[in-house]
């Protein structure tokens, strides 16, 4: 975990995937701890730019989550969300739909899961982008940037991510005022945390 933390992404993937082949090998059943370990493993690879390996670690977090604490438990919807962001880094936008929607309405029904509500709006309005749905885009960023204002403040870094897809939103639709302004927000975020 230390390595996971100090950026050492490669030593993080090393010591998670041997844990989990550990595990593997035991023949124990899938439990929430591997389930957790699968999820650390996937960022890990997506840190290292190896979304197919990020992917498959997402997969097999949300199969263990749903052995161990079953279908609605909240590491199931992080699992999901996860392979989302995979699939988008990907450009596989058509398979990320449907587990950001999934992802999104586990994290709505559960107090205290703004940012991940967040960050899956964000998913869902990255997707809608790519299929040239900017209008449809549009409102799923701007609730995404809300949330994250509110729980984080506005410089948080990751509202400059959403201000730049509502920049793409706003100049595919011909808003230029607006996009000029979405570009400036995410640029002013970005310089501030340098």
């Amino acid at each position: 975990m230390i390595c996971f933390h100090a950026k050492r992404f490669r030593d993080s993937e090393a010591a998670f995937a041997e844990s989990i082949a550990a595990w593997d090998a035991s023949g124990s059943a899938p439990n929430a701890d591997i389930a957790r370990q699968l999820l650390l493993l996937g960022h890990a690879c997506e840190c290292q730019g190896k979304q197919r390996d990020a992917l498959f670690a997402f997969q097999r977090s949300e199969r263990a989550a749903v052995a161990s604490l079953g279908p609605d438990h909240l590491l199931v919807a992080l699992a999901v969300n996860n392979q989302g962001r995979a699939l988008i880094a990907m450009k596989d936008h058509i398979a990320a739909e449907p587990l950001f929607e999934r992802a999104l309405a586990r994290f709505e029904s559960t107090e205290g899961q703004g940012s991940n509500t967040a960050i899956a709006l964000n998913g869902l309005g990255m997707v809608r982008n790519a299929q040239k749905r900017h209008g449809e885009a549009i409102p799923l960023l701007e609730r995404a940037l809300r949330i994250f204002e509110k729980e984080h403040g506005s410089q948080f870094r990751d509202n400059a991510d959403v201000w730049g897809n509502l920049a793409m939103s706003f100049a595919c639709i011909g808003d230029e005022r607006r996009a000029n302004h979405a570009r400036s927000r995410a640029e002013a975020i970005l310089k501030g945390a340098k």
